[in-house]
């Protein structure tokens, strides 16, 4: 492939992943966990073409020092979407093991507020909590 081809093949990679990233944000932010889990295969696929792109694009970089720049100039922005959707993640799984958390405090049995063996804790009466990581 052509260094052209591999400048224009790295602009497209960079347009899908910022396309992808920027939907995935939305879906995360809408509390869409799913349909933002679903675009992980198209996300790694883009990212593999970038980094395909950028890799014979270094092997030869002295003629196209100008176009690397606007790639570069690209990719910051590319960085901190990243970083957005990084967040948006760890905020997510936050607030579910938070509701997870909450949940089990309230559906478990009390704990004793003190030690000794008037206040043994008895074993639970009602049938166990199952909560899945899948629902």
């Amino acid at each position: 492939m052509e260094p052209a081809d591999q400048i224009i093949a790295a602009h497209d990679a960079l347009a899908r992943l910022e396309r992808l990233l920027t939907e995935e944000v939305a879906h995360l932010r809408a509390g869409r966990l799913w349909r933002a889990v679903a675009l992980g295969a198209d996300k790694a696929e883009a990212f593999e073409q970038l980094r395909e792109a950028l890799t014979a694009l270094r092997a030869d970089p002295a003629p196209y020092r100008a176009q690397a720049a606007a790639l570069t100039a690209r990719l910051i922005p590319l960085r901190d979407l990243c970083a957005d959707a990084a967040t948006q993640i760890v905020t997510a799984r936050s607030l579910s093991e938070g509701v997870l958390r909450a949940a089990s405090r309230s559906l478990g049995p009390a704990r004793p507020a003190a030690y000794g063996p008037a206040l043994r804790p008895r074993r639970p009466t009602g049938a166990p909590l199952l909560v899945s990581r899948a629902s």
